[in-house]
Order: structure tokens, then C-alpha cells, then sequence
């Protein structure tokens, strides 16, 4: 019996899923482990390949996961095999699917003309156990099928089955064998690696399809099979362009385990230079095992800091716990920016019930001034199938108003079919209106800009030393005067009018958007549909000096406002961030060593940890500084370069997103 199984990913430059098809690789390898030589399993990612395979070789089953960034496309391609032959039996299975049964009645009236059956939750024995009955019974009639985890649409009973929840798989280690050792993911092996070590989640976060009670038990693959994977990947190095690894846990480093997997990979790192960072889901809770190997990770892995809103209200509608004073006073002490070369971010959401403009900048007010957090996010609610929000009553309750926008660069033109992907998203409350998302929205853009990531790092220092409020900095930035810069302030219009471009009334409108020529041709040449956070952070290198100009003409207006006295050494300062972030990308500017002539010594006041003022730096002589990448973070950052054209405005946005920030940040040594 032949059965192929795709994770589709669409083409365009600002598609993320750039990583190994695993959850279709480990519902095979559960399927062939059953079955062996029985059925013949093919995997798929490229939607050209699969529909080419479909035509040329029909299979019996057609199986595609189905999250929201791919749900789409994967309608679009069961409408195509059915349309080639009629009699294929098409799967869906996935985290994008209702919960609710009057979403389920809706979800099937759209989709049982070209879907056949859904695996709800996890897949392996639910689709195994299907390939079971068909091949025991080609002549099957679906309204006998009682299968745990199967739903399905009953054209006899016309109505759906909601099938039993069946139980998860306890002992993955020996029941699902690993897809990458067994080498079922080597036609992927050049994209992004990815490992899953457990699965499962013990915390019941409303916004999060893991939240389930079904999920809140861990399980997990053992230490050695992991290592085992990580020499089958590493053996692959040259070929393979991502000098990272991407670990799918919801909770990685909880475990010693984990711990232990961090280790490991550090030495191969010291050893070989690969992985030059994991990108995971760090504990929503750091234990003390947990923090000091990422303190001693050398930059690998970075802390999270797990707020979404520091409101006591939305926290228990969320079933979020605010972190303890003891899990902020460690926090502060390992992580804090002032405190730590290492790497530390966390993530807020807006706007989520009982959340108001007001808390929502306390939030911001605390990750800046407080704790000090390297990277900060601030995500739309996104409303999507699986999570508390796809409840009416929720939305009703809250007087949340609904927007609809295209998913960032998932939409794109196949020989056979064009598809594209809608989100759900939340832009205001009854507590928290339209117009407020917007502002929080442009402040975001200005903390990101001007604090997140690094950015402006010496200047920050100084005014932390003049004991001035890096939030109210933020805020005076916000508010002043950029609208007479000229270039500044097309930058920031810019923003502002594509954050509520991008929202669009109803999926109807979108639709008919889409279905405009001229529009399609936009969102392919990344003229829209880009994610307009990232776009503003990769055009800064276009507009840098211009932004510099306004950033330290403000910050001495309120250096000033508040009467504390500054001198040259400011101008030092300013002399230095041109040259700090890399700005030109190309092979020549990383590998250029940028020689200036300083009255202070920075390179001294950065190698003391910045604890004293600057003035105290002043040298009876200029000494000479070099700003330029080391070798090994040269070569990563030529490696990473290579895989975004610089002439691609979207590709440039997902360079400067993807990287960890140290990366791209020139160390000062003297000449």
C-alpha cells in the first residue's frame, strides 16, 4: 500500500518552516516499526514534488499535517488528489483542529468534501491503527470506524463522529523509532536540524495548544538515543548551511537530562564549531541546574524569562503564575543585562482579557528597567483552533475585536494550485481598545529599535550610569520629535501604516485580495505580507546614521530636561555604535577591522563592566580602538549571510530575526 505524508512548506523567503519534517518522520517510523514491508511511506515537504508524485503515482493514502501556517495549503493539495483520482483516502492530523464541537461541526462542513479523516492529537498509533483496517479491508465503509483519535465526518448519521481521546504513548523510547537514525529524514538533511528530547507539558497556559490536560504528562527519549542523533546530524555539517539546532520541547533544560543534551552540544560546539546556537523553549520555571549551564553554555542557549503579562488578573485567566520574588531576584542576579554577557529574552502578548494599555506598559516598564532582559517580544493574540480562544463566549465576554491577516510569507503560486494562509488575531478588549493596540504596537517598535537586541548597548550603559530610567528614555524617544527627521520619520510612518494595513475584516476580504493579480504579485515580490516587526528591524542598517543622528540629538535634550551633565564623551559614544552593529552586509564589511582615535578609553570601560562613569576614561593621549568580528564569528556570520540575498528585503529581515544579536555586534579591542 503506498501512503505518502507531507509537512508542506511554502517557497517564499519569508516561510519559517525551514527545519526537518520530524512529525511526519516519526509517524512513519512508528507505522514501518508495525508494518514493515506492508505499506510503502513516502515524505514530502515541496508542494511541486508531491503534486508531481500524485500525478505520476497516485497513492492509496494522502496524509498532511495540519497547523496554522500550512492548513491552507494542505487543503488545496487534498482538493487536488482527489480531483486526480477520486478514491484516494486523504488524513489530516495535527494541532490546528477545534475542541469545541460547534467549531467541529463547522470545521467539517468546509472540509469533507476533499478530507476523509482527522488524527487528533498525537498521531503515530491513530494512523498506524487506520492503515491497519485498510489494508485488512480495501471495502471499508467509514460509518463502522471507531478508532481513538480518529474523527471523521459520518455522511450516514450526517454529523461528525468525535472519536474517544486515546491515550498517549508512555514508552516512546522503544515504540517510536528514530526517524533521523533510521535515515528517513536524509532527503531534508540540508535543512535546519531539529530534535525532539520529550514530549508533553506540565503547565495549562490558555493561549497554548500544549495546554490541553491530555498533554501535561512528560515523556521521554533517552540521553544516549539524543547524542546518538545529534553524531548522525553532525555528520551531515558541511552540507548542511544552519549552524544551529532547533529542539522542539516545550520545556527544554526542566530535566537533567536536558541539561546534560546542553553540555553535549557545547562541546561539539568547542570542538567542531556546530551547533553556534539551540534554539528551544527554555523552562517556564529555571531550576538551579538549568541556570548554570546556561551560564556556562558560552552563548549557546539562551534564559527565558516567561511573563506574556506581568498583569495579576490576566494571569489567572491565562492559568499563568507570576514568577516568585526569588525566580526574579535569581533572575536579575545571573541574567541581567548589566550583570551577564549571557543571553536572556522573554515575550508579552497583547491584548489579552483584563489587560489594559496602562499594565501592558508596567509590563514593558519592568522587563526594561527591572529586569533587564536582553530581548523582549510583544506578539498579537493570535486566535486560533485548540486554544481557550476559539470559544465564542470568550470573545464576547472580552468584547474582543477580530482582525484577519495574512500569515508572514506563507502564501505562494505551484504549478498546480496557489494557496495562502489566514490568522485570527486579537486587537482589542473592552479593556484595552484599537487605538491603544496600534500605540503599544509603534512603542514596541521603538523599544525594539532602540533597546532590544543590543542595540544602542554603550549609550544604554552611560544613561544607566547617570541613573536615568532606560524606560523613560524609551518613552522620550517615542514621543519627541522624530517626525522633523526627515528620514526618521518615514521609517516610523512606514510602520504605522503597514500594522494596520496588514488587518484585514473578515477571511472574505482576504480572500478577495487575494484573487487580485496585481495583489499576488505584491506578496510574492515581498512588497506585502512580510511580517512588519522583522521588516523594520532589517531595514535599519538603510537608515542607521539618520536614526543615530535623532537618537543622540534626544537623548542630550533629555540629559538636559533633567539637568545632568554630559560632555565629548557622548559624541565618543555615538562615534563607536556606528561601527558596533554591522550595517553592510557583505563578506568584505565583516571582515573589515575598523580602525578609529578616541579621547576615552571604551575598550577599558567595557573590559571593567562598565561600573564607573565614562569621564573617568578620559586618556591624557587619543588611543586607537578597533571595532571587527573574531574568526569564528566571522565565519558564522558569512555562513548565515549566504542563506539571505542581500538584494531581498524580506530574506534581510529573517538575517538580523534569526540571529542571535551578540553575533552581529563588532568587539572593540585597541589597535
Amino acid at each position: 500500500m503506498l501512503v505518502y505524508l507531507g509537512h508542506m512548506t511554502y517557497e517564499s523567503d519569508g516561510a519559517e518552516t525551514l527545519s526537518y519534517p520530524i512529525n511526519i518522520g516519526y509517524i512513519k517510523s512508528y507505522a514501518i516499526n508495525e508494518l514493515r514491508d506492508l505499506v510503502d511511506i513516502k515524505l514530502f515537504m515541496h508542494v511541486d514534488e508531491l503534486c508531481d508524485a500524485i500525478r505520476r503515482d497516485p497513492p492509496d493514502i494522502l496524509g498532511l499535517s495540519n497547523y496554522v501556517w500550512c492548513s491552507s495549503l494542505a487543503e488545496s493539495i487534498f482538493k487536488y488528489s482527489k480531483k486526480v483520482n477520486k478514491n484516494v483516502i486523504t488524513v489530516g492530523g495535527g494541532p490546528n483542529y477545534p475542541m469545541l464541537k460547534e467549531n467541529k461541526d463547522e470545521y467539517w462542513e468546509r472540509n469533507s468534501e476533499f478530507l476523509d479523516f482527522f488524527v487528533v492529537d498525537e498521531g503515530e498509533q491513530t494512523f498506524c491503527e487506520l492503515l491497519k483496517l485498510i489494508l485488512g479491508n480495501r471495502k471499508f465503509k467509514k460509518h463502522d470506524i471507531c478508532i481513538d483519535g480518529l474523527d471523521y465526518f459520518d455522511t450516514e448519521a450526517n454529523g461528525v463522529f468525535n472519536s474517544q481521546a486515546r491515550n498517549r504513548i508512555k514508552d516512546i523510547e522503544n515504540l517510536i523509532p528514530s526517524p533521523i537514525l533510521n535515515g528517513y529524514i536524509d532527503p531534508f538533511i540540508i535543512l535546519m536540524p531539529m530534535l525532539q528530547c520529550s514530549r508533553g507539558c506540565p503547565y495549562r497556559c490558555q493561549y497554548c495548544h500544549q495546554s490541553l490536560s491530555y498533554y501535561n504528562k512528560v515523556y521521554h527519549f533517552s540521553y544516549e538515543r539524543v547524542v546518538e542523533e545529534i553524531e548522525y546530524i553532525r555528520k551531515y555539517k558541511k552540507e548542511n548551511p544552519y549552524n544551529q539546532i532547533y529542539i522542539t520541547d516545550d520545556n527544554f533544560g526542566m530535566f537533567e537530562k536536558d541539561t546534560l543534551i546542553i553540555d553535549y552540544l557545547k562541546k561539539s560546539y568547542m570542538d567542531t564549531g556546530w551547533p553556534s546556537w539551540i534554539n528551544a523553549a527554555t523552562p517556564k520555571k529555571m531550576n538551579s541546574r538549568y541556570i548554570n549551564v546556561a551560564l556556562n553554555s558560552k552563548g549557546l542557549i539562551s534564559a527565558a524569562f516567561h511573563l506574556q503579562s506581568t498583569n495579576d488578573k490576566t494571569l489567572k485567566f491565562m492559568n499563568r503564575v507570576k514568577p516568585s520574588q526569588k525566580e526574579i531576584k535569581t533572575f536579575m542576579e545571573k541574567f541581567a543585562e548589566s550583570k551577564s554577557n549571557s543571553s536572556s529574552n522573554t515575550a508579552l502578548i497583547i491584548p489579552m482579557p483584563y489587560e489594559t494599555y496602562e499594565s501592558h506598559l508596567d509590563g514593558l516598564r519592568n522587563v526594561v528597567d527591572l529586569y533587564e532582559v536582553e530581548q523582549c517580544a510583544v506578539h498579537t493574540l493570535q486566535l486560533f483552533w485548540g486554544n481557550a480562544f476559539e470559544d465564542q463566549k470568550i470573545k464576547e465576554q472580552f468584547g474582543m475585536k477580530i482582525k484577519y491577516r495574512l500569515i508572514a510569507g506563507y502564501f505562494g503560486e505551484f504549478h498546480e494550485l496557489s494557496a495562502y494562509e489566514v490568522e485570527e488575531v486579537c486587537v482589542g478588549t473592552n479593556t484595552f481598545s484599537e487605538e491603544e493596540y496600534y500605540k503599544a504596537r509603534l512603542f514596541f517598535c521603538f523599544c525594539s529599535i532602540f533597546h532590544f537586541k543590543r542595540n544602542f548597548f554603550y549609550l544604554r550603559k552611560y544613561l544607566k550610569n547617570k541613573e536615568v530610567s532606560l524606560f523613560e528614555w524609551l518613552f522620550f524617544l517615542y514621543e519627541g520629535n522624530w517626525e522633523e527627521y526627515k528620514v526618521v520619520n518615514d521609517y516610523f510612518k512606514w510602520f504605522i501604516k503597514m500594522t494596520r494595513d496588514e488587518l484585514f475584516d473578515s477571511r472574505e476580504d482576504i480572500d478577495a485580495f487575494w484573487q487580485n493579480t496585481e495583489n499576488r504579485k505584491k506578496c510574492i515580490n515581498g512588497e506585502f505580507g512580510f511580517n512588519v516587526m522583522q521588516m523594520l528591524q532589517g531595514s535599519l542598517r538603510l537608515v542607521y546614521n539618520e536614526i543615530l543622528d535623532y537618537v543622540f540629538d534626544s537623548t542630550k535634550k533629555l540629559l538636559k530636561a533633567k539637568n545632568i551633565a554630559f560632555g565629548p564623551e557622548i559624541n565618543e559614544i555615538l562615534k563607536a555604535t556606528k561601527y558596533q552593529r554591522l550595517s553592510c552586509l557583505s563578506d568584505k564589511d565583516i571582515g573589515q577591522t575598523i580602525v578609529g582615535s578616541y579621547q576615552y578609553d571604551l575598550f577599558r570601560w567595557a573590559k571593567e563592566g562598565f561600573v564607573n562613569d565614562l569621564e573617568d576614561y578620559l586618556q591624557p593621549e587619543e588611543v586607537k580602538l578597533a571595532f571587527s568580528f573574531p574568526d569564528k564569528q566571522r565565519e558564522d556570520l558569512k555562513a548565515f549571510l549566504r542563506l539571505y540575498p542581500k538584494d531581498n528585503s524580506v530574506a534581510m529581515s529573517k538575517f538580523y530575526s534569526r540571529l542571535n544579536p551578540s553575533l552581529y555586534f563588532r568587539q572593540i579591542t585597541y589597535a
